[in-house]
């Protein structure tokens, strides 16, 4: 009897770990994504370009730790 009223709040438990483990990566990309951002926004503003093709080449450069290596 115990356990039917147990399973409950595990699984309540269960599920809010699930939901956290999934939000660290959201979290982590997210984060990436910004810090691409401000660099390719302080990039732009360096060179005095005010082209937004130039702007989001420099940002997928940025954001992109391989094609950073590969040039």
């Amino acid at each position: 009897m115990f356990l039917a009223f147990a399973i409950i709040p595990l699984i309540g438990v269960l599920g809010v770990a699930t939901d956290t483990a999934g939000a660290y990566p959201v979290k982590s990309r997210l984060s990436s994504a910004l810090d691409a951002a401000g660099l390719a926004g302080g990039y732009s503003l360096f060179l005095n370009t005010g082209d937004a093709d130039t702007l989001q080449q420099v940002f997928r450069e940025v954001g992109n730790p391989e094609l950073r290596l590969s040039q």
